[in-house]
């Protein structure tokens, strides 16, 4: 009997069931008897494992054997294939076997959506649920909302199927997924989705993970609704609307990633009805109570342009937020209301003297100013020293401020003495001063 060269083998993953495979031949490689007659396979093992794996049937021909089953729970790795004929002659293959885990995934839930004022038990689909062995390998299931709400009660019944998960009353309406975390610690999401839909019969205040809070008094609504929110700050058409020029807004880049776009499915909000609407501008890095003070929540029109929303609004320092009535859904943003002087009249320099070292945020203000200014700095000798054009980075021509770095045209920084400033606008208006820089 010659050795055995296995030319082909099905790849397989390995999951609770037995997977079946065949085993191809070549023509100089036959199980046979003096050439004559085909001597019964009498079994199969794997080379670097103990269980007997051939089925007792599906010898094919000559060259091929089918239905040779690898067991459950057959440990992860790659193997050979050890034959043993009834002439009691046993052969390695050459060709190797790859037994691999199953492929961790969540793929569906039944129901796929429920109301939020009740609990729910969902039937979950999925795979690798048992990690390719015969016992449940799932140490727990969460939603991804912002509690990361614990679902209980579940029955891993297969690789393939969990049943009996409930999902706790009186979550966040919001469209989620599931994180699966296995006893090794290893954690999936899900690409299924999981609809909590607003009862809208109920008082509800609806929070998630990216900074926004909405509280819905009971029948606001006109039926129960999905609330869904995106993060649309890096959607390149929001990106042009944040960088648009307004004569009495101020857009913040460090704000633009309080841009989010706010949609009910299934209902709208009643005419004459309003619902709280409060976006968060933590992670901002403001912490300037001046700019803080003014801070609006704007809404998107449908030209593209961002407007303040009617009403009052609250600031909240302390948690950085933002809060305000609203009578529907959009995209919104929060910016600054300014307002600028009529004229040059009333000018500030602050500090004065300054010190660049110890100023805030390192910058001499020149407040009080007209839309547009601009305002150049010289030394008493009449040499120019800065010019600060309107709609740049220091000077942005809305707000009414503009600020010295106290850095020269040449990047170098200004020495210690008496300065001018000569600060003019569009419209006519001049104004002289006096600074110091310690």
């Amino acid at each position: 009997m010659k050795k055995i060269k296995i030319i082909f083998m099905t790849v397989i993953l390995l999951w609770v069931a037995a997977y079946f495979i065949s085993l191809g031949f070549g023509d100089d490689s036959r199980i046979i008897s003096d050439g004559i007659a085909i001597v019964p396979v009498k079994g199969i093992i794997l080379s670097e494992d103990s269980n007997d794996i051939f089925t007792g049937s599906g010898m094919g021909s000559d060259t091929i054997i089918s239905n040779v089953g690898v067991p459950a729970g057959t440990p992860f790795g790659l193997y050979s294939f050890v034959v043993t004929n009834g002439g009691g002659s046993s052969l390695t293959s050459e060709a190797k076997l790859q037994v691999t885990s199953p492929v961790l995934s969540l793929t569906g839930f039944n129901p796929a959506s429920a109301l939020n004022s009740s609990s729910v038990t969902l039937l979950i689909a999925g795979s690798g649920f048992f990690g390719g062995g015969t016992a449940s390998v799932v140490n727990s299931i969460k939603l991804n909302d912002i509690n990361n709400s614990v679902l209980t009660g579940y029955t891993v019944e297969s690789d393939i199927k969990i049943s009996g998960a409930v999902i706790p009353a009186n979550i966040n309406s919001g469209r989620y997924n599931a994180i699966l975390t296995l006893n090794s610690g290893t954690s999936i999401t899900g690409p299924a989705n999981f609809d909590s839909i607003l009862d809208n019969s109920i008082n509800r205040t609806v929070e998630n993970k990216l900074g926004v809070k909405v509280e819905i008094p009971a029948g606001n609504l006109t039926a129960n609704c999905l609330l869904l929110v995106s993060d649309v700050s890096l959607n390149p058409e929001i990106i042009l609307h944040n960088r648009k020029y307004y004569q009495n807004i101020k857009l913040w880049e460090k704000l633009d990633l309080t841009s989010k776009e706010i949609t009910l499915s299934g209902g709208v909000v009643k005419a004459g009805k309003t619902v709280r609407l409060t976006l968060s501008y933590k992670g901002s890095g403001i912490d300037d109570l001046v700019l803080e003070k003014d801070f609006k929540i704007l809404k998107l029109s449908g030209a593209g342009e961002w407007y303040v929303l009617p009403g009052a609004h609250t600031v909240d320092y302390i948690k950085k937020e933002v809060s305000c009535e609203v009578d529907g859904f959009s995209t919104f943003r929060i910016g600054q209301y300014v307002t600028a002087a009529a004229d040059l009249t009333n000018v500030v320099v602050y500090p004065n003297p300054v010190d660049f070292a110890s100023a805030a945020n390192g910058r001499v203000k020149f407040g009080n100013l007209t839309a547009d200014p601009l305002v150049r700095i010289f030394t008493l000798s009449g040499e120019l020293v800065k010019t600060l054009l309107p709609r740049t980075f220091y000077n942005d021509g809305v707000r009414g401020v503009a600020e010295w770095d106290g850095s020269n045209e040449a990047g170098g920084l200004s020495s210690r003495g008496l300065y001018i400033f000569l600060i003019t606008d569009t419209a006519g208006n001049k104004k002289t001063g006096k600074f110091v820089v310690r």
